[in-house]
């Protein structure tokens, strides 16, 4: 460009005043002041406007939503929490379930056809030089990739999360050069562990995607007051991590085998680690995704008819119509006070 306007010169040329141009130019700035509706244009320039997809897909950028009531809709994809002994099926009832990600901390997936990550330590070799890439670094490279929703992933389950907590502990190990967390310090290095393992946890479920954790459980015997001896049943995880971990999901449910039939518990039990949002009609159902499905419409469809029979009480009570009169009294009461 500065090689072809060096030989080039500087011509002034002179306008001639045009008064019918000129009014034009103001008429249509008048327009666009007055113009209420701007239909869209799409265009090749739309690929660099950065509110492309504000214009076009309707995203908003206001940080606060529009102050109006969501609708209450059946959630047939709840964040869950599914734990149990060894074989009973945990993760073959997972399985069942479409557009699932798998990642799988103990290598047992001979039973699952979703497709899977290995979270494991990658070790390779440049020459006698050895590298390791521990497993809470694939996980961490993991969530980075999901973040950029380039997949048609809907669901990802994390296939052990006690296994997933021991990998963060042994990268903090190596992080912090300690041999167990009490070397760091008096409570500094559980805290780190802990933190370093919920920030990433709480960066997967910002993603929204639906997730799923599974867990083996354990037997704890415990004495009470009185002599009498409960067994309490419970994920094989870190209790203060595990208190956190089901407040991330919707529901913690325990399977378990009754003779040769596999069940999923679905009722609060004292003894037994669960709960969750959903008030469901049946006490158990067997450890199938259909059955679970239905169980879980049921116990929220029953929500959806008390809200509905709320609003239909509301807007039904004449007690809500208030007169003029009274209106005006309770008006007047306000001014005296």
């Amino acid at each position: 460009l500065k090689e072809t306007l060096e030989n080039m010169e500087v011509e002034i040329v002179n306008i001639d005043y045009d008064e019918i141009k000129v009014n034009e130019f103001f008429r249509i700035c008048d327009e666009i002041k007055n113009e209420t509706e701007f239909e869209k244009t799409p265009s090749k320039l739309c690929e660099w406007c950065e509110y492309k997809t504000y214009c076009e897909g309707g995203e908003t950028y206001m940080l606060l939503p529009e102050n109006k009531r969501r609708d209450i809709k059946i959630d047939e994809n709840p964040d869950m929490w599914i734990y149990a002994d060894s074989y009973v099926g945990k993760s073959t009832f997972v399985d069942k379930f479409p557009n699932l990600l798998f990642l799988n901390t103990d290598g047992n997936t001979d039973n699952t056809t979703s497709p899977i990550v290995k979270i494991a330590d990658e070790v390779t070799f440049e020459g006698r030089l050895k590298k390791v890439k521990m497993a809470w670094e694939v996980f961490l490279d993991v969530i980075t990739e999901l973040e950029r929703k380039d997949n048609t992933f809907e669901k990802v389950c994390i296939d052990l999360i006690e296994d997933l907590y021991e990998h963060c502990r042994l990268y903090m190990y190596k992080k912090l050069g300690i041999d167990h967390e009490q070397d760091a310090g008096f409570g500094k290095g559980w805290d780190m562990v802990r933190t370093e393992f919920l920030s990433a946890i709480k960066r997967l479920k910002n993603l929204g995607y639906q997730v799923i954790y599974i867990s083996k459980e354990i037997n704890t015997e415990i004495t009470l007051k009185n002599g009498n001896k409960l067994t309490t049943i419970k994920p094989n995880i870190n209790e203060k991590i595990a208190n956190v971990l089901a407040g991330t999901v919707d529901l913690t449910v325990r399977a378990y085998m009754d003779g040769d039939e596999r069940y999923l518990l679905l009722e609060k039990s004292e003894n037994i680690f669960g709960g969750g949002r959903f008030n469901f009609k049946v006490p158990r159902v067997k450890l199938d995704k259909d059955e679970f499905i239905k169980a879980l419409k049921e116990a929220q469809g029953f929500i959806l008819e008390e809200v509905s029979y709320d609003n239909e009480d509301k807007n039904n009570d004449p007690n809500n119509e208030i007169s003029n009169d009274d209106e005006q009294t309770k008006m007047s009461r306000r001014s005296r006070k």
